[in-house]
């Protein structure tokens, strides 16, 4: 049996599936991955030397150029022709729309992730309109269909973006996280200084704007506060700005990294301000390793930061809230800290356990096999 595998980053399947990925090879499948290249650190090479197979396909993540599109359209029926998968799962949105449109002229088994709907789905509108009917025709024929959120799947249902009644869909919490990489460090400084970090590419869709703001009031009157930023570039502006912030002392930049757990061990809290998320995955491995969380209230991070139990959360583009939130932890005593810290690692325990979530995909597989005969 062969798995064509679709998704718009080498480096999030790596990060986040590789253990889907090489259970497959356990269970004798043939796997093939098709992607960009954007790997900074050799996961390429990781993946070829566990028997799985690499394609490189240029995807346009977030423009909205029909003939890019088109060229990727025609890339994947490529692909799919040459490699006569028995299996297509695709990953993140466009792959998940052409990924699944070039599966189902071929008339190839496919299986579909929406690991997050985007901006331009949620947003009022003819292109929402025509993406809304877009999805529907290109899932008509999917064999099954993961969901990372409960938000997302209503979504999905509520604006009749699913072909039928009758097709297979299935709740799973993200990708969930591997407890044993993601595990609690001692810190290497020890200081008195408070640490928060925000981990994401720098754009104004994750809270970026937000997060700098509530640095900047902060920071005028906490000389031991330290607000922290790890992530790639995403949107140009970010780059002069955070600059400027830098030499005035209100952020410190990290870079960008291939293992968040060197960054993430030597703050106090988390932060995640997006305006929305599949399943935030940087909660989930800040959690495990027992880091105090503060996010947005909006499905993918919700789940996970539960207000006053596990962490504290903020109404989503309310930097005043948000501001108001890390305060709140501040001044938080440090029993109180530890306390909703332990509730927040039994959470992600028992209900974000990444082995837990890779049966899952293997029972959806044995599914759609035994439905063949």
């Amino acid at each position: 049996m062969k798995i064509l595998i679709l998704t718009n980053s080498i480096v999030g399947l790596y990060k986040f599936r590789k253990e889907l990925l090489y259970r497959f090879i356990e269970d004798e499948y043939e796997v093939v991955v098709s992607s960009p290249n954007d790997d900074p650190k050799d996961y390429i090479l990781n993946l070829k030397s566990n028997g799985i197979r690499y394609l490189e396909t240029f995807i346009d993540r977030r423009g909205i150029n029909p003939i890019k599109d088109l060229k990727l359209l025609k890339n994947y029926l490529n692909i799919i022709k040459n490699q006569n998968p028995d299996y297509v799962l695709t990953y993140t949105i466009k792959p998940n729309i052409y990924g699944s449109l070039a599966s189902k002229l071929l008339r190839r088994k496919y299986i579909n992730n929406v690991t997050g709907l985007g901006t331009s789905l949620q947003q009022d509108g003819l292109l929402s309109k025509i993406l809304k009917k877009i999805y529907r025709v290109c899932f008509s024929k999917s064999e099954y269909i993961f969901f990372q959120n409960q938000a997302n799947m209503d979504f999905f249902l509520k604006n009749k973006m699913l072909f039928s009644d009758e097709q297979s869909i299935k709740l799973v919490p993200g990708s969930g996280v591997n407890l044993e990489v993601f595990y609690p460090r001692e810190k290497s400084l020890v200081d008195k200084k408070t640490r928060f970090l925000f981990v994401g590419r720098l754009m104004d869709e994750k809270g970026l704007e937000e997060y700098l703001e509530c640095a900047k009031n902060i920071k005028e009157k906490n000389e031991n506060i330290e607000f922290q930023i790890l992530g790639p570039f995403e949107e140009k502006k970010y780059e002069e700005r955070i600059k400027e912030l830098e030499e005035k002392r209100i952020i410190k930049y990290l870079g960008v990294s291939t293992d968040i757990r060197e960054q993430v061990k030597n703050v106090d809290c988390v932060i995640n301000p997006s305006w929305h998320e599949g399943m935030s995955n940087v909660l989930l491995e800040s959690g495990a390793m027992k880091k105090f969380l503060i996010a947005s209230e909006i499905p993918g991070c919700k789940e996970i930061v539960i207000n006053n139990k596990t962490g504290l959360t903020f109404e989503v583009k309310n930097r005043d809230d948000l501001e108001k939130k890390i305060r709140k932890y501040i001044d938080m005593a440090d029993e109180r800290k530890k306390k909703m810290i332990e509730e927040l690692y039994a959470h992600i325990s028992l209900n974000f356990c990444r082995e837990k979530i890779i049966e899952e995909y293997m029972e959806a597989i044995k599914a759609v096999k035994k439905n063949e005969y």
